[in-house]
Formats: structure tokens, sequence, C-alpha cells
């Protein structure tokens, strides 16, 4: 599969070219949460892995994330544990945001606009 054709599917639904970096780069952060470092050709083994997985040329971050677990825990499970915790963590954080696309100060009124009769004194 060229990987030039593959789309990546975004959590709010947005599409991005895929980046066999940013696979490379989850699955780096993982080894070094454990201390393992100079890991560079498992690490590349481990990416290639995943993707020769990939079934259609859109896949979503989920689906990545879920392959890249399944291919830790072969033949590193610490690792596995400590990339699970951190996703698992992104998403109860994630989870904590507002997921309206309305920010925050477009919920309340300017106080310029208020009127001085309802402004506490």
């Amino acid at each position: 599969m060229n990987y030039a054709e593959i789309t990546i599917i975004k959590r709010d639904g947005k599409q991005e070219d895929f980046s066999i970096g940013k696979i490379k780069n989850a699955i780096s952060k993982a080894f070094q949460a454990t201390g393992m470092a100079d890991q560079t050709a498992l690490i590349a083994d481990i990416t290639m892995r995943v993707i020769g997985q990939f079934q259609s040329t859109s896949i979503s971050v989920e689906q990545i994330q879920d392959l890249v677990e399944k291919e830790l825990m072969k033949d590193c499970p610490d690792v596995a544990k400590k990339y699970i915790i951190y996703r698992e963590w992104r998403n109860t954080e994630r989870d904590k945001k507002p997921r309206s696309s309305t920010s925050w100060t477009a919920l309340w009124p300017s106080t310029k606009t208020m009127s001085t009769s309802v402004m506490p004194t």
C-alpha cells in the first residue's frame, strides 16, 4: 500500500495525511518511559508491523493505537503497559474538556454589553 494514499481519521472526524513518524514517535516515547533506550531497530520493526495491518486507505487514530498495543504486547509487555496507561490517561484528560466547538467565552455575555442593573455591586 502506498503511504501517500493513507488518510488518518482524527477523533473529531477531521482527516489528515498519514505520518509514519507519528507512530514511531508514540512507540519511542513508550520505550523511553520504561527506560529502554536505543531500541531504534525494534521500534522500526513494530511500526512496520502495525502499518502492515492496515486494510484500507483510511484508518482511525484509535484503530492505529489498538494495533500498536497488540504489537507491543507481543515483544515488550512492559512497554505496552506504559503505552496503555498513557493512552487511558489522555482519554480521561480529553473527556474533561468541553466537547462543544463554541468557545467558553462565547457562552457568557461580555461585561461590556451587560446592563449595569445586572452587574453585581
